[in-house]
C-alpha cells in the first residue's frame, strides 16, 4: 500500500505541514521580524538550490509608502528552534511613523509547496494584528484588527489538511445516519478544541514530531475500525493493530512507545468495555479529537495575541467546527451515493484508503524528521 499511496498523497506531506509563521514587532525606523518554518520545509528551500538567508527576506517583507524597507546588513541569523521546526530573525528599516501606509507582504513557500499558507502577527503601537497569506493573498495593508481571520484560518485549515479530512470521511463511514455522523464529528471537534486551549494557555507543551506521527496513527486505527467492525475475526482486528501500533513505534523510536502503544489502547479499551453502546463511538471521536487538537495547535498558538485569546480561540474552533460539519455532510451524500452501487464492498474501498495513507504517512513523517 505504500507505493500506491506514494503517488495518490505524495502531496500530502504539504498538506500536513502547510504553514510558517512570522511575528513582526514595529519600531519607529524599522522593525524585527522572527519567521518558523517546518524542518521540512527549510530542507526544501535548501534543496531547491536557494539560500535561507537570501531566500526569507526576499519573499517576506515590509513596505511603507510603496517602497520595500531594506534589510539590515548582518543582521540575519538562525534561532534556537522546537523540535520539527526553524527559526530565524532579521532585521529591516524604514520609516515606520505612518502605520496607514503599511503593507505587509509574504510569499513564503508559495513557489514550493502547493496550498501554502503563512500567518503574520504584527506589534505596533500597542496594537496587533494578524494577517493570512495564501497563493491568492499576498499583499496586505494596515488595518483595523480583524479577528474574523482566526474564522476563515480554522476553516482553511481543514479544507487543507488531509489527515483530519480522512479522519472525518472514516467517522462517516462507520455511521449509519446522519445524525451519528454529525454527533461524532463534534465530538471530535470538542476534543481538539479542548487541546488547542490547553496549549494556548501552556498548561500542555507538545512535541510536534510525535503528534503528527500519533495523528497518523490514529487515521490507521479509525480504518481498521471501518475494516474490521466488531463482529469480526478478534485476531485480525487486534494483529491489525498491532502491527501499525509497532510501525509507528518502529518510526518514531522507543522513547515514543508509551505515548503511542496508550493511544492504541485506549481504543482497544473503548471497543472491548463497552463495544455495543451508542456512546463508544462519540468517545472514541473525542479521544482522536485530543491528539488531532495538538496538531492545530501548533501552527494556531505561534500566531496568537498575547492578550485576549477568548475571542482567536473561539473564532478559530468554530471556523474548523464549521468546516468539519460540511466536509461530514458532502461525505455522506457522497458515500450514501456509493453504497448503493458497491454495497458492502465500500467499506473495504475507504477502510484501504485510510491504511495506505496512514502507512505512508508513519513513514513519511518518521524518516522527514531523523527518526
Amino acid at each position: 500500500c505504500i507505493a500506491l499511496f506514494a503517488g495518490v498523497v505524495g502531496e500530502a506531506e504539504a498538506h500536513e505541514r502547510p504553514r510558517s509563521s512570522s511575528r513582526w514587532i514595529l519600531g519607529a525606523d524599522g522593525a524585527s521580524v522572527v519567521a518558523e518554518l517546518a524542518a521540512v520545509d527549510a530542507a526544501l528551500v535548501s534543496g531547491s538550490g536557494l539560500v535561507v538567508s537570501d531566500y526569507l527576506p526576499q519573499r517576506l517583507a515590509l513596505r511603507s509608502r510603496g517602497r520595500r524597507c531594506s534589510v539590515v546588513g548582518g543582521s540575519f541569523f538562525e534561532l534556537p528552534g522546537t523540535t520539527g521546526a526553524r527559526r530565524y530573525s532579521w532585521r529591516v528599516e524604514c520609516s515606520l511613523a505612518e502605520l496607514e501606509s503599511l503593507e505587509v507582504e509574504s510569499r513564503v513557500l508559495s513557489d514550493l509547496v502547493l496550498g501554502h499558507v503563512h500567518l503574520t502577527t504584527v506589534s505596533a503601537a500597542g496594537e496587533e494584528l494578524f494577517f493570512v497569506f495564501s497563493e491568492d493573498v499576498q499583499v496586505q495593508r494596515w488595518k483595523a484588527p480583524r479577528q474574523a481571520s482566526f474564522l476563515r484560518l480554522g476553516a482553511t485549515h481543514v479544507a487543507g489538511g488531509w489527515d483530519h479530512l480522512l479522519f472525518v470521511l472514516l467517522l462517516v463511514a462507520l455511521a449509519v445516519s446522519p445524525r451519528r455522523a454529525m454527533g461524532w464529528v463534534a465530538g471530535f471537534s470538542l476534543g481538539h478544541a479542548v487541546s488547542i486551549i490547553f496549549v494556548a494557555v501552556g498548561w500542555v507543551h507538545t512535541d510536534g514530531r510525535l503528534v503528527e506521527l500519533a495523528i497518523a496513527l490514529s487515521i490507521a486505527l479509525a480504518a481498521i475500525e471501518v475494516a474490521w467492525p466488531r463482529t469480526a475475526d478478534l485476531r485480525i482486528r487486534y494483529g491489525a493493530v498491532a502491527v501499525v501500533t509497532s510501525l509507528a513505534i518502529a518510526v518514531a523510536g522507543f522513547a515514543a512507545m508509551p505515548v503511542l502503544l496508550g493511544v492504541a489502547l485506549v481504543v482497544v479499551s473503548l471497543a472491548e468495555l463497552a463495544p455495543e453502546r451508542p456512546g463508544t463511538r462519540l468517545v472514541f471521536s473525542m479521544v482522536f479529537g485530543l491528539v488531532h487538537g495538538l496538531g492545530f495547535a501548533g501552527g494556531l498558538v505561534p500566531v496568537l495575541p498575547k492578550g485576549g485569546l477568548l475571542l482567536p480561540l473561539l473564532q478559530f474552533n468554530v471556523g474548523v467546527e464549521l468546516a468539519q460539519l460540511a466536509a461530514a455532510a458532502l461525505f455522506f451524500v457522497i458515500l450514501g451515493f456509493m453504497r448503493r452501487r458497491l454495497g458492502g464492498r465500500l467499506d473495504s474501498w475507504v477502510a484501504a484508503l485510510g491504511l495506505g495513507a496512514a502507512c505512508y504517512w508513519l513513514l513519511l513523517r518518521g524518516l522527514a524528521t531523523g527518526a
